[in-house]
């Protein structure tokens, strides 16, 4: 797994490849699986989710 930048990523297992946002969401659900107890999983997964609706970028002025 490795990340490409900001919504990208590609991974390979078990004889899949995937790359692009759907990597990236997967990515991020192995790394959430591996932090440490429910209260901070569940602290990080609701700030990835309150992320999704803003911008990646600031817009331009």
């Amino acid at each position: 797994m490795i990340s490409l930048g900001i919504g990208e990523a590609s991974l390979t297992g078990l004889g899949v490849t995937l790359a692009g946002p759907a990597a990236y969401r997967i990515r991020q659900l192995a790394y959430l699986s591996r932090l440490p107890g429910l209260p901070h999983q569940l602290r990080v997964a609701a700030g990835w989710l309150s992320d999704l609706g803003r911008p990646l970028l600031p817009s331009p002025r």
